[in-house]
């Protein structure tokens, strides 16, 4: 299940729920928020190679770091 979520704020990371199944909050710039059935939260960044999608995981997201490492990531990954 995917959400477009725009642009990630706090208030978005914080409040975001997941279900039986993993849902994607999606940020702009293929990057994403993967919130799983446990409770884990994962940065993700989609991007195509030669018309082939691929995933590069950002690291998983402890309640301490939000958002801005996630950015950092995603643009020292380009």
């Amino acid at each position: 299940m995917a959400a477009h979520a725009g642009k990630f704020t706090l208030v978005t990371i914080k409040n975001a729920k997941c279900g039986d199944k993993p849902v994607r909050l999606f940020g702009g710039g293929g990057l994403y928020l993967e919130l799983m059935s446990n409770g884990s939260r994962y940065w993700r960044l989609k991007y195509r190679i030669n018309g082939k999608e691929k995933r590069l995981a950002l690291g998983c997201i402890p309640r301490s770091r939000w958002l801005q490492p996630a950015r950092s990531g995603m643009k020292s990954a380009w």
